[in-house]
């Protein structure tokens, strides 16, 4: 295996001379047992053990005031990069760092280039999407998400211009029409990954009772009420800067397909937003709330860009007074894709 470390100053690569297979059931045991809440001390060992392996070689070298942009290939691709633990200050990454994760190195010149076309706005406008009314008998073993419903109803009240739909208005026209007219755009409900065809994976809405003279439609077979990649694919999203699919296991790819982020985060960088937030895991409600109202209160109060606005987020639930919610079970789900630099920030 080969790291690659690229700063304004320093392009280098150095093999990682680690069996990859082990890596490989270190990884993977490393995310079920977060997942799973297993014991933090167990957790944080198996935290440190990657930290030295990845991490440690080159840690010298990058500049803490700078964003830090992972590019993982293969099986890293399911590893929350936020939660390695450093052996010598006991620092998890997202602690010294603001992180982003991209799929690959073309995609993050591609969003960034994305990002400079938009128009610059310390008043973001915002459309949230939550709780929508599907058609339950199509998927009888679904709840219902109030929770996710107040996520959002509290982020919208941090921006001047907004807009919201919920239970029977969510509902997949709703989002097709309006969607590209807005810079933030927060998507609350059940995401549903097909890994057998991951342009099928789709996000739940609300079935549209009666059609809407002149609306715009996407040339799809996908049923009412589900909008799958591959209708994303088609979208125009000239304004949008960022998309949020708050769904579990959103950003979940197939790194054996090459996938490095799920299809359904990726079909939103096609469509023009340059910058995604998607989870790892199924993510607890309670945390992911609270992690999104935080994220949208830096990022809209005190300005600061997604990258640093998501990890700052992260930080403040992982130093919470809760000793439970310390677990990275609770924050480390969620990471940004695309372009996640501020106009005063700088990128490792």
């Amino acid at each position: 295996m080969i790291r690659w470390l690229i700063t304004s100053s320093e392009i280098s690569t150095a093999s990682i001379d680690y069996n990859i297979d082990s890596l490989q059931k270190s990884i993977s045991r490393f995310t079920s047992n977060i997942r799973s809440r297993r014991d933090i001390e167990t957790v944080n060992r198996q935290a440190t053990d990657l930290y030295n392996i990845l991490i440690f070689p080159i840690a010298a070298k990058l500049d803490r005031d700078r964003l830090l942009c992972i590019i993982p290939d293969g099986v890293l691709s399911q590893l929350p990069f936020v939660a390695l633990l450093s052996p010598e200050n006991n620092h998890y990454l997202v602690e010294d760092f603001s992180i982003t994760t991209n799929p690959s190195a073309s995609i993050l010149i591609r969003t960034g280039k994305l990002a400079s076309a938009k128009l610059r706005s310390n008043n973001d406008t915002f459309i949230g999407i939550s709780n929508p009314r599907f058609n339950y008998r199509l998927f009888p073993g679904l709840p219902s998400l109030p929770s996710a419903e107040e996520e959002v109803i509290r982020a919208r009240s941090l921006y001047q211009q907004s807009a919201f739909f919920s239970h029977e208005d969510a509902t997949k026209s709703e989002l097709v029409q309006r969607i590209g007219k807005y810079q933030i755009v927060h998507i609350a409900s059940h995401v549903l990954i097909n890994a057998q065809s991951p342009l099928l994976s789709s996000i739940l809405l609300a079935e549209k009772k009666t059609p809407i003279a002149k609306e715009k439609k996407l040339a799809s077979s996908a049923p009412n009420g589900i909008l799958q990649a591959q209708e994303v694919y088609q979208m125009k999203l000239p304004k949008t800067k960022l998309i949020i699919l708050s769904g579990c296991r959103s950003a979940l790819g197939d790194y054996t397909r090459s996938d490095a982020l799920g299809v359904l985060a990726q079909s939103f960088f096609a469509a023009g937003s340059p910058s995604v937030i998607a989870s790892l895991w199924d993510v607890d409600d309670a945390s992911s709330a609270e992690i999104m109202y935080s994220f949208h209160y830096n990022h809209q109060t005190k300005h600061q860009g997604f990258g640093e606005a998501l990890s700052q987020a992260q930080r403040s639930m992982l130093h919470s007074s809760d000793v439970k919610q310390r677990h990275p079970y609770y924050w480390a789900a969620f990471l940004l894709s695309g372009n996640g630099i501020s106009s005063d920030a700088s990128l490792n």
